[in-house]
């Protein structure tokens, strides 16, 4: 299964990007890697994994990326109460419905994929976003 996970580089996605790995699954995380982690890099060996560093309300960049997926995890979130506080805007808008210049959003995007095939894990909305 060719998986796309978005906020991949997180605790969630560090955790559980090895174990897609380990079941033969194709994983692609996309992020933003804000706090400059390295999280995964034990998996950048391994030829069913792919990074790409960008920001999920780039739709450029989404909709290819979708397009390969068969399954989408959305994990993107700016977490914790001090940074959403720091940045509302950014903390909202990686789970809104609305893209920039009124396009698509991540997760209308991602909503509308199964219609290519794809299915979409919800976020949990406990301890993502505000």
């Amino acid at each position: 299964m060719r998986v796309l996970i978005t906020g991949g580089a997180g605790y969630i996605g560090s955790v559980l990007v090895p174990i897609l790995l380990e079941c033969g699954d194709r994983v692609t995380v996309i992020d933003n890697f804000m706090h400059g982690v390295n999280s995964l890099a034990s998996c950048c060996e391994d030829d069913l994994f792919d990074v790409v560093r960008g920001d999920v309300r780039d739709m450029e960049v989404m909709k290819p990326l979708v397009a390969k997926a068969d399954l989408v995890i959305p994990l993107a979130a700016i977490v914790g109460a001090p940074a959403c506080d720091a940045d509302a805007t950014a903390a909202y808008t990686p789970n809104e419905d609305r893209g920039g210049a009124g396009g698509p959003g991540p997760q209308k995007l991602c909503v509308s994929a199964p219609g290519h095939g794809v299915w979409r894990v919800p976020a949990h909305e406990a301890g993502s976003s505000r």
